[in-house]
């Protein structure tokens, strides 16, 4: 079984942490302008990708990486609604750009 994996660019953390919306922000989302999740939106506009689902045995996972480390991994818990991973997954990889700092829930340093 082969292994693919894609190459993406280095995520402009300047421009996902300076870009965040003011709070009465009225502007309309669209495609590229997610409301729900802004940091996950510009860190993938930005070069960066969110993979969710099962790795390995872990059955569900939500991780944000790019071309140079990977920022964040967590892992669904039980009975998280998909949303409420996603939303964690926003504000952990909020955080962890502002402080330039990596939270794994995997509990390996192999991503």
């Amino acid at each position: 079984m082969a292994i693919f994996r894609r190459t993406v660019a280095r995520v402009d953390l300047r421009q996902i942490l300076d870009d965040r919306p003011a709070s009465n922000d009225s502007e309309p989302a669209t495609m590229y302008q997610d409301t729900q999740f802004p940091v996950l939106n510009r860190f993938i506009t930005s070069g960066g990708t969110i993979d969710v689902g099962r790795i390995e045995s872990i059955d569900c996972a939500a991780v944000a990486s790019d071309s140079q480390k990977f920022w964040v991994a967590l892992t669904r818990r039980h009975d998280e609604p998909l949303s409420a991973l996603l939303q964690r997954l926003n504000d952990t990889l909020e955080y962890c750009l502002e402080r330039n700092e990596q939270v794994d829930e995997l509990g390996t340093s192999a991503h």
